[in-house]
């Protein structure tokens, strides 16, 4: 059965342009976290107009999982080693602050477990 993201990244993959291609990719690797799925999952059901709840371990942990995979594709880059770290820094910097922003909307509308 699929879920809402399931439905939302096949109708990404079927855009002709190169970004929302990759941006497609990306997405279905980051889903295969639970955690990350059921994030994506309620967002996409806010964004319908509609209400699900969320525990805050699962925030933290897709968060987690979304790092680990931009670290990984920073990893791949061909940069030097003090730039790679640079840039691991920053993302996870404004990983941890969007997770804060999720938490604080999540427990506003009264969806945060």
């Amino acid at each position: 059965m699929k879920n809402l993201a399931d439905i939302f990244l096949e109708i990404l993959s079927q855009f002709q342009d190169e970004e929302t291609k990759i941006m497609a990719n990306r997405m279905k690797a980051a889903i295969k976290n639970r955690d990350i799925s059921k994030l994506l999952n309620i967002s996409i059901v806010n964004a319908l107009g509609q209400k699900s709840t969320i525990r805050q371990e699962q925030i933290d942990k897709a968060i987690e999982g979304i790092i680990s995979l931009r670290h990984s594709e920073i990893d791949k880059q061909q940069l030097f080693d003090l730039d790679k770290e640079l840039q691991k820094f920053l993302y996870k910097c404004f990983a941890t602050e969007m997770a804060k922003i999720l938490k604080s909307h999540f427990s506003t509308t009264g969806q945060l477990e």
